[in-house]
């Protein structure tokens, strides 16, 4: 009978997945693209557990392909956190993704061990609602991850890891592990795992056009200068998906003032630098005491 008793708490883990009882398992959280959900096996996000995105780059679109899931999320006053961004986030984008900017805050640390501390502490704290970070070194240790993963569990949030492709051959506790290709007018979204389902389904999600347009280098954007006659843009080199987390390099142009809620495209290079009202925190994990 005690045996029963353990073989049923062990049943009712969400990692075990029993063939006979599909019905009975949790639905997931839409992700807002419908091609993705009709290949996820729970329709959507896995809830409350560790995400891996494995990207060619940042930059990719992978806030995009969030976004619908952070902008419900936020809307309904739960805390999204960004740790260690490579980009400084453009606050229009995601704006006008239907994000709340109030919800969100940015967290910059120093160290893997920082990170991994700060991811933890926000799973853990019951009012995140998303967590994402982008990993520094390619080969974490599995206990961390498997901290993370049980943290989000734990907290009832979602952790989601951007990682380089490189990564994808570790083994991961992640229930959920997605490789982003860009191409020309989409992405690539290759399943690699999944809860309850099967991987290798690959699918083309289109991309708009605000992510797919030729980068252009901060050096031939048109700046005004009193007296002169600014020379049109040159050639764009080839192509570079741009997002909300495009790198900001002119000088020239950071204090550019635009209203969050303009109607213009997102991609309009003239409202790169527009206020950013997203807050800042730097964190370092506490040392241990030392006792003499």
């Amino acid at each position: 009978m005690a045996q029963n008793k353990k073989l049923d708490t062990l049943l009712k883990r969400r990692d075990i997945w029993r063939a006979a009882t599909v019905a009975q398992q949790p639905q997931g959280v839409s992700t807002g693209h419908p091609l993705l959900d009709e290949k996820l096996h729970l329709n959507g996000w896995p809830a409350s557990t560790l995400t891996e995105l494995f990207c060619t780059q940042p930059g990719i679109g992978e806030i995009y392909l969030l976004s619908p899931l952070l902008a419900s999320l936020s809307q309904q006053g739960h805390w999204l956190f960004l740790i260690d961004p490579p980009y400084i986030p453009f606050a229009t984008a995601i704006s006008q993704q239907g994000i709340q900017l109030e919800q969100l805050i940015i967290i910059q640390t120093q160290s893997l061990a920082d990170q991994c501390w700060a991811t933890e502490q926000v799973l853990r704290s019951q009012a995140c609602g998303a967590a994402l970070t982008w990993l520094r070194d390619k080969k974490v240790k599995q206990q961390h991850l498997r901290k993370l993963q049980l943290s989000a569990q734990t907290g009832n949030s979602q952790a989601f890891l951007f990682r380089p492709p490189a990564s994808a051959a570790l083994h991961s506790p992640a229930a959920l592990r997605l490789v982003l290709k860009p191409q020309s007018n989409n992405c690539l979204v290759q399943i690699l795992k999944q809860p309850g389902g099967w991987s290798g389904q690959q699918l083309h999600l289109p991309w708009p056009a605000f992510l797919t347009q030729p980068y252009i280098p901060a050096h031939a954007l048109p700046v005004h200068i009193p007296g002169k006659i600014s020379k049109p843009p040159g050639k764009a080199p080839a192509h570079t998906p741009v997002n909300s987390l495009e790198r900001i390099d002119s000088l020239e142009r950071i204090n550019s003032p635009e209203p969050i809620d303009s109607p213009e495209p997102i991609d309009s290079p003239e409202r790169i630098n527009s206020p950013e009202p997203i807050a800042r925190i730097a964190i370092k994990r506490p040392q241990p005491a030392v006792v003499h």
